[in-house]
């Protein structure tokens, strides 16, 4: 039950498996709906249906077949095809976002903005930080007054584990564009330090600035609501993600959140229910993980066994795309006593990278579930 608690909260700062953006903060996978950098083409989040972004990737295919060598159309097509990992959970567009976006690259190699920031984005995607930064610095020599190059490499930062660097570029990004994006970010920022009343604080000024209404203020309050349930405060999460429903009543993650406060309650039927609903159409792991420990609550061992069954197919398509696994697939494998001493130097690997507070979080787990308990209480107090 403890670790279910503890899948509660990690499923708001989940999905860092999928597509972050170079726009949303590092609050990993649910992200705020932000359009993308200027573009010609409209790949945006703002176009959010998926049939429009499908229409826009046929209109760019089209454009490529009577000039292959139009690096404008090849940026957008990788932004595009990212979006579209992004909306249909299919890793398997990084693969072809890799292909054009660094066609884009090697055949213009200066003022080349866009596909230097996508092939940031996609490299964060995939979890490789050290790369989404690179790419991010280059981008920012093209454009050194983008905020949102400021916030790819904010969150290339923050993963790494160099705060201060991440505190400074964040200053910058706020300085450029103050609002939603930055606003959430410091949010992040202030959460990873112990700050949750700055956390609460500063996600509050964002739902402020999303106005009150769709689903920019839907995803603030979600997120709010989050920040309640790490702070225990259940029925005040209850409220915020209520309020994210009612201001967008088709949009997922409020339906994640009530059913979070249900399983919290011991509701696990009405949990279920709720978060089967999401999967179907949604299914993320950290999700899919969530309905499968839900499930064992329950009591439903086989439910649950099918759930993790879909959770390690995912992870081997994500894998065969390029996808490292993040420290919420990690702590699954821990959690299940699977694969663990593969797991175990993956951890450590990863932390050798990047010795951030959630891979130090996650590599302590992954050691106490290795029976390594002294190596793992050390890294409890990172």
């Amino acid at each position: 039950m403890k670790r279910l608690i503890a899948l509660l909260v990690a499923a708001g700062l989940g999905a860092a498996i999928f597509l972050a953006g170079a726009l949303l903060p590092t609050r990993a996978a649910q992200h705020p709906p932000t359009s993308p950098p200027s573009q010609p083409s409209a790949v945006s989040a703002a176009s959010s249906s998926l049939q429009k972004l499908q229409t826009e990737i046929i209109s760019l295919q089209g454009r490529l077949e009577g000039d292959p060598q139009d690096t404008d159309a090849l940026s957008s097509l990788g932004l595009a095809y990212l979006q579209e990992a992004r909306l249909t959970v299919n890793p398997s567009f990084y693969t072809k976002a890799d292909e054009v976006l660094r066609k884009s690259v090697t055949l213009n190699r200066r003022n080349n903005y866009q596909g230097l920031l996508g092939l940031g984005i996609l490299a964060g995607a995939r979890h490789r930080f050290d790369l989404a930064l690179v790419w991010g610095r280059r981008a920012q020599a093209e454009n050194p007054y983008s905020a949102d190059v400021r916030g790819l490499v904010t969150d290339a930062l923050i993963e790494l584990g160099r705060y201060r660097a991440a505190r400074s570029e964040l200053q910058k990004m706020v300085d450029l564009r103050p609002g939603l994006s930055s606003l959430a970010r410091i949010s992040y920022y202030r959460e990873l330090h112990g700050d949750l009343r700055g956390s609460i604080d500063a996600m509050n000024a964002a739902f402020r600035d999303a106005g009150g209404s769709g689903q920019d203020a839907a995803w603030a309050s979600f997120q709010l609501g989050d920040l309640q349930l790490i702070a225990g405060h259940v029925g005040r999460a209850e409220f915020m993600y209520r309020r994210g429903r009612y201001l967008d009543h088709g949009y997922y993650l409020p339906k994640v959140g009530i059913a979070k406060v249900a399983a919290a309650r011991g509701h696990f039927r009405r949990a279920a229910r709720i978060l089967k609903g999401v999967t179907e159409t949604y299914p993320a792991p950290i999700y899919v993980m969530l309905l499968g420990d839900i499930y064992r609550a329950e009591g439903r061992g086989q439910a649950a066994s099918r759930q993790y069954d879909l959770v390690r197919a995912e992870q081997r398509l994500f894998s065969a795309n390029g996808v490292i696994p993040d420290t919420e697939m990690m702590i699954f494998f821990a959690d299940h006593h699977q694969r663990l001493a593969r797991t175990l130097k993956e951890a450590r690997r990863e932390f050798a990278k990047r010795p951030s507070v959630r891979v130090a979080d996650a590599l302590g787990w992954v050691l106490y579930a290795n029976g390594k308990y002294a190596d793992a209480e050390r890294y409890t107090h990172l």
